[in-house]
C-alpha cells in the first residue's frame, strides 16, 4: 500500500474502512475574510460541511451542514472542485478509530446571514484574513482554500 496520510497529515497504515460523498463550504464574508470552525474531536480548524446523506442532492446536504455547523444561511458563488485523492488528504480519521475517506465536492459560498452558531461538532468559528490562517488547519483543507483563491475557470478535480 501507498503512504497515506489524513486530513490532519498524519500516516495512516491502513485503508479506509468506507468511501462517502461529501460537501464543503469556501465561506467568504464581505471583509475577504475565510469562515473556519474549530473541530470538537480533533482542535483543528477546518471547513464547514459533512456527509451527504441518502434522499438529498450536494447542495441540500451543503446548505443543511453549513446551517448545523455555523448558523449561517449561504448562497452558492461556484464550485471550486471535487477532491477524493488519498494522497491529497481526502481521508479522516474518527475517534472511534475509524477511517473514511471523503469525495468532496467544495463550494464557493457567501453568508447571507450574519450570527454564528457553535455546534456539538465545533469548539470555535472565527473568520480569517486568507494570508493568515491558523497553524492548525486541515491539511486536505488548506489546498481547497489555496484552489478557491486561484483564478481558475474549470473546476479542480483532485
Amino acid at each position: 500500500m501507498k503512504s497515506i496520510y489524513n486530513s490532519a497529515g498524519e500516516l495512516i497504515n491502513r485503508n479506509p474502512d468506507i468511501i462517502r460523498p461529501s460537501v464543503c463550504a469556501i465561506i467568504i464574508n464581505n471583509n475577504n475574510q475565510l469562515l473556519l470552525e474549530q473541530r470538537s474531536d480533533n482542535q483543528l480548524w477546518g471547513l464547514p460541511g459533512g456527509g451527504v446523506e441518502i434522499g438529498e442532492s450536494v447542495t441540500q446536504a451543503l446548505y443543511r451542514e453549513v446551517i448545523e455547523e455555523t448558523g449561517l444561511i449561504i448562497q452558492i458563488i461556484k464550485l471550486i472542485g471535487i477532491y477524493s485523492d488519498p494522497g491529497n488528504y481526502s481521508i479522516m480519521s474518527y475517534p472511534d478509530g475509524g477511517l473514511v475517506q471523503y469525495v468532496s465536492i467544495t463550494f464557493k459560498c457567501k453568508p447571507m446571514s450574519e450570527n454564528l452558531k457553535i455546534s456539538k461538532e465545533s469548539i470555535d468559528l472565527k473568520y480569517f484574513n486568507i494570508d493568515n490562517l491558523p497553524n492548525n488547519l486541515m491539511v486536505g483543507h488548506k489546498s481547497r482554500i489555496i484552489d478557491s483563491i486561484k483564478n481558475i475557470k474549470l473546476p479542480i478535480i483532485k
